[in-house]
């Protein structure tokens, strides 16, 4: 199945083409972790996952053609 993944521009580096934005095949089944473990990212540098623009989580399971947006956490005060 097809996924497309965005990167903000923080987690871009973990993209490696360039760009933000990458579009790869993966099996059906799978999930947004074994996603990010794909990209080699390092746990707890992702604070919120966007999938088809709505909140999901880690183990939220994956369709065909879906777009997967990834935010590193936010800090302030």
């Amino acid at each position: 199945m097809e996924i497309t993944v965005i990167f903000d521009p923080t987690l871009s580096r973990y993209c490696h083409t360039g760009s933000n934005k990458v579009t790869i095949d993966f099996p059906e089944g799978t999930t947004i972790q074994q996603v990010l473990d794909h990209f080699k990212i390092i746990p707890g540098e992702v604070g919120i996952i966007l999938l088809n623009a709505q909140l999901a989580n880690n183990e939220t399971i994956l369709k065909d053609k879906d777009v997967l947006q990834l935010f590193q956490v936010f800090g302030g005060g």
